[in-house]
């Protein structure tokens, strides 16, 4: 179901930035943004990673932020048209 796709979805996305993360000398994960040891990644970077996953989109293209709040956006513009109507995830 849901919960299980989301799941498979977090775990992909972690284990992407397990493999490119930077260890110290004891092997313990280095985050790629904040540099604290225990995680891979986090904040925005980590948001927009997930986010372009679940979109199956690329992380560039999620960076992409409207001008405006009323702006729908490329990736909104990309959906109505249907572009990414296939691809994109429903709960």
């Amino acid at each position: 179901g849901a919960k299980e796709a989301a799941e498979q979805l977090l775990a992909e996305v972690e284990a992407r930035w397990m493999e490119e993360a930077q260890r110290d000398a004891d092997g313990a994960v280095i985050c790629a943004v904040c540099g604290r040891p225990g995680h891979p990644c986090c904040g925005l970077r980590y948001w927009q990673a997930l986010r372009a996953a679940w979109l199956r989109v690329t992380e560039e293209e999620v960076r992409v932020e409207p001008a405006s709040f009323e702006d729908e956006g490329l990736l909104q513009i990309a959906r109505s048209a249907g572009h990414a109507g296939d691809m994109v995830r429903e709960l």
